[in-house]
């Protein structure tokens, strides 16, 4: 294909006098020519090329994905791809139940297909009976994993005032997520100390939560690399191991 400029001069008024503008630059003393004719190839419009020019532009599909409610809202995922080398990205619901999660799974990651997905959420269910919590956590558990590979559940964070019932909670939690084989992140050494307004979480508190994922995730693909997929057969083994390694 040939794509001709145009040279011609043009002129225009300038104190009254008639100045030509020349299609060639005067500089240095040497005059410089802009080519007139610039050739360019058939395959750059080419199907294959604009494919590859887009791909090029492309985010790379995740292959973490953490569907949370408000506890996680200072969490840095660009950061956390960097520690973990894996794609993690976070969706950040405040308010969100547990009934409501696979809704906003399914909203967020609608194209997206990341092999991990990590769920924390429950707090904004703790004034219904504990048997009707875990019934909702086991269905949607089920429903998850119909969709992904691996699922996580990260434990509830402590709060001011609810500490019996949030580890109640979440010892239930651990031992649906035994029977059912799925990975279970116990976040026990998050304290009071570690929240705001005893309810969210500070700096610190964030910073340890992101740790502990962290350590998981890395944990997590090590795993798939050595059995090709995520094998916890006993959950309480595997927090034993990660509080050793920390």
């Amino acid at each position: 294909m040939r794509i001709v400029r145009d040279t011609k001069t043009s002129r225009f008024s300038n104190n009254d006098r008639n100045v030509t503008r020349s299609p060639h630059k005067q500089r240095g003393g040497n005059t410089l020519r802009s080519p007139s004719v610039i050739e360019l190839s058939s395959s750059d419009f080419s199907p294959q090329s604009k494919q590859r020019a887009s791909q090029q532009h492309m985010p790379k599909p995740p292959d973490v994905a953490i569907l949370a409610d408000s506890m996680t809202k200072g969490l840095n995922p660009t950061r956390m791809s960097r520690n973990t080398g894996k794609v993690v990205v976070c969706r950040t619901h405040r308010g969100a139940r547990i009934e409501q999660m696979e809704k906003w799974a399914k909203s967020d990651l609608r194209e997206a297909q990341p092999h991990t997905v990590i769920l924390h959420v429950g707090t904004n269910n703790l004034h219904e009976d504990i048997s009707t919590i875990m019934e909702k956590f086991e269905t949607l558990g089920n429903n998850m994993s119909d969709h992904f590979t691996h699922v996580c559940f990260s434990s509830l964070v402590i709060r001011t005032g609810a500490s019996i019932r949030i580890n109640k909670v979440n010892q239930h939690l651990a031992t649906l997520c035994t029977r059912k084989g799925r990975s279970f992140l116990d976040n026990k050494d998050i304290k009071p100390q570690h929240l705001y307004d005893g309810i969210h979480l500070n700096v610190k508190g964030t910073a340890l939560l992101a740790a502990h994922l962290n350590h998981f995730i890395r944990q997590d693909f090590q795993q798939v690399t050595l059995n090709n997929r995520p094998q916890w057969s006993n959950v309480q083994d595997r927090l034993l191991q990660l509080s050793r390694q920390r």
